[in-house]
């Protein structure tokens, strides 16, 4: 399974998101990283832990030590993990399914990625029908623009007509919170961004 980059809309996305496998069963998945730009790795988790492993990781981005671990914490939830993969890179996981028919989570657990990048692995024997998943399906959003640096930098060098509600309703839903801060709303794992115009304008922006 391939994570290919075509467009802006593609990125941060496992291809397939959902994987079915009998119970109790010997397992080989290859993870394949066809990103051009960023490090990916596969985490399978019990349906529980999911939240607290993401969150764990996001912590590990401020350990110098954490890539040796590929940001992986140390939990009991985690059933089966690949390393980080640099782009153009390749890995064959082997782990046993669970002994029960289920839905487990897995995401990548690399700072930041987590809270998008993510799928479902369906535990069933056969003659099961896949189940729906509208958890996946309510991270869908429909494609725009690919936008440009040169035509979003004559807008960032005049900041005019600014709706501070609608920035915010953008910090969070790009996932920007989940790294940085601004006035009162984010995360201090990155740069605070509360005035971060006053620092760079335009372009550098």
């Amino acid at each position: 399974h391939s994570f290919p980059p075509r467009r802006s809309s593609d990125l941060l996305r496992f291809q397939p998101r959902r994987l079915r496998v009998p119970p109790g069963k010997r397992v080989a998945l290859t993870f394949k990283n066809t990103d051009i730009s960023m490090p990916h790795n596969f985490v399978l988790v019990t349906p529980d832990r999911l939240d607290k492993i993401g969150e764990r990781a996001m912590l590990m981005a401020a350990d110098p030590r954490a890539i040796a671990k590929h940001y992986v914490p140390d939990d009991p939830g985690v059933l089966a993990f690949s390393p980080i993969l640099w782009p153009g890179e390749q890995y064959t996981i082997y782990f046993n399914s669970p002994q029960k028919k289920g839905t487990f989570p897995f995401a990548c657990s690399f700072p930041g990625h987590w809270r998008v990048m993510r799928g479902v692995l369906h535990v069933l024997i056969e003659g099961d029908q896949l189940p729906p998943e509208p958890e996946l399906a309510a991270q869908e959003r429909a494609f725009v623009k690919e936008w440009k640096m040169e035509e979003l930098a004559v807008d960032a060098a005049r900041l005019a007509n600014r709706s501070f509600s609608r920035g915010l309703e953008m910090f969070h839903v790009s996932s920007c919170s989940k790294c940085h801060k601004i006035k009162c709303y984010g995360s201090h794992l990155g740069p605070d961004l509360t005035e971060v115009n006053k620092r760079f304008t335009g372009a550098k922006l």
